[in-house]
């Protein structure tokens, strides 16, 4: 015998006893389409209406765009106070200043 519990509801049932539900397709979520380039995953997707392909880190924390991305993407980067950026050896601070630098 197994006891299921659904909804706070607790029922009996019996091995070689059918059980039945109702199967509801689980929500829609967003497409996204991976392709390794030399070892990288990239994806593609928009920011303010404008194409840009991502790198796929599964192990990041933040997202980086260099300056000339951020300008043609309509961001303007150096409104913010910067972030910390964790690396394999320390933490940095990352700033709209070193953005401009790093190419």
């Amino acid at each position: 015998m197994a006891v299921l519990e659904v909804h706070g509801i607790q029922e009996e049932h019996f091995l070689g006893n059918h059980i039945d539900s109702h199967y509801f397709l689980p929500p829609k979520q967003a497409k996204v389409s991976l392709w390794p380039t030399k070892g990288m995953y990239l994806t593609p997707d928009s920011v303010n209406g404008f194409s840009v392909d991502f790198l796929v880190d599964t192990g990041a924390s933040s997202l980086v765009l260099n300056a000339p991305i951020a300008k043609r993407l309509t961001i303007d980067y150096a409104k913010g106070g910067g972030i910390g950026v964790k690396t394999a050896s320390r933490i940095e601070k990352l700033t709209a200043s070193c953005w401009t630098r790093c190419k």
